[in-house]
């Protein structure tokens, strides 16, 4: 089942935000250092001088760009820092990118974490949760491993461009950052998955060991955090943090933030009205209106739940879109029908039906956008 379309992540999204750029980024030049990064996770511990034998790896699985997750990534983030004496977060991003934050850690301004940052959710959740970080964990280091990320691999540049300033072509910043470049044309050209979470294993073990024996906490999505398997389109892919467990054994901690989506949320409806469809009167709980819709085009949405319609619409016509749970206001319960009323700028509305049948995906109920007519 595809997931949905543009229009209607627009519609019932409502957390999602385009993102602009208003950065300036630096002509498209060739890495002077073409490096694949193509070595087994045994050739690089083994190239590597320095083994981390004692220290910890935490690691967060996420939803990208959701509040309530960026809010107890930050308070783990802060618990960890100040009674665990930790310093170092790894990130979803490439090695240039958390370079360029770690610069704008020092600075006055946010223009840097400005020019970085993208998401495919609440932008402005997203700047907080990093300035919470400078203010609150200021002496926070940031580590990519990535080869996947806003902008591509233009960060890269910029930061090249830096390091040449700086007078520091022959620096080990240098090489590592000519290798992340390298890394991320090839995830760009070739989108395979599989090198992409080879990367981000050997990355990671790359960065955990340079820190000695220190202990780390890691925020990425939920799918590199779960020690199993995960399907891309016709092959399936070790996770990272499979790999990684399959050589720190315990010492790697994982933690699903995905339930931090369904807390607040409302089990009773602001009241109950009466709404005519397809020539029938149903009892409907209204659960709210929402203006947060990131959409030029919507001002605003309002949440109904339809009492006793199940058994009247569960045969109805299935549009192949979802909606997953905690993208309502309200709990959503199975063998349920819902209606999204879309509040349009040009004062016209737009009505979407959806029905909860028990499927579930990543372990959320889904609702199922239908045709009711």
């Amino acid at each position: 089942m595809k997931k949905l379309g543009m229009i209607v992540i627009l519609i019932l999204m409502m957390t999602m935000v385009a993102c602009s750029s208003n950065v300036e980024t630096s002509t498209d030049e060739t890495p002077k250092q073409e490096e694949s990064g193509n070595e087994s996770v045994d050739e690089v511990i083994a190239e590597d001088k320095l083994i981390n034998e004692s220290g910890v790896i935490y690691l967060y699985g996420e939803y990208h760009g959701y509040e309530k997750i960026l809010n107890k990534e930050l308070e783990m983030w802060k618990k960890h820092y100040k009674e665990d004496g930790m310093r170092h977060l790894f990130i979803e991003s490439p090695y240039f990118k958390a370079q360029l934050l770690n610069i704008w850690m020092t600075e006055e301004t946010d223009d840097i974490l400005h020019d970085v940052m993208g998401t495919n959710g609440d932008l402005e959740a997203v700047l907080d949760f990093y300035k919470s970080i400078k203010t609150e964990c200021p002496e926070t280091v940031f580590h990519g491993t990535d080869v996947n990320g806003y902008k591509s691999y233009y960060p890269g540049i910029d930061y090249r461009k830096y390091l040449e300033d700086n007078k520091m072509v022959d620096s080990e910043a240098y090489r590592l950052n000519e290798l992340a470049i390298a890394q991320v044309k090839e995830f760009q050209n070739t989108g395979d998955d599989l090198y992409r979470e080879e990367m981000l294993v050997e990355n990671f073990i790359r960065e955990f060991n340079a820190l000695g024996n220190e202990s780390v906490m890691g925020i990425y999505g939920l799918s590199h955090v779960k020690k199993e398997s995960f399907t891309k389109e016709s092959y399936t892919v070790n996770s990272m943090a499979m790999q990684l467990s399959e050589i720190y054994g315990d010492r790697l901690v994982t933690v699903d933030l995905s339930g931090e989506l369904l807390k607040g949320l409302l089990d009773q409806p602001l009241y109950i009205e009466e709404l005519e469809i397809g020539g029938k009167l149903y009892e409907a709980e209204y659960y709210g209106n929402n203006e947060n819709t990131g959409s030029e085009m919507i001002k605003s949405f309002d949440y109904y739940k339809l009492l006793d319609a199940y058994e009247d619409f569960k045969d109805a016509k299935d549009l192949d879109m979802i909606i997953p749970a905690h993208n309502y206001p309200m709990i959503i319960e199975e063998n349920n029908v819902y209606l999204i009323v879309a509040n349009l700028k040009d004062q016209t509305i737009m009505t979407y039906y959806t029905i909860a049948d028990g499927t579930k995906e990543d372990g959320f109920l889904v609702t199922k956008q239908v045709q009711i007519d």
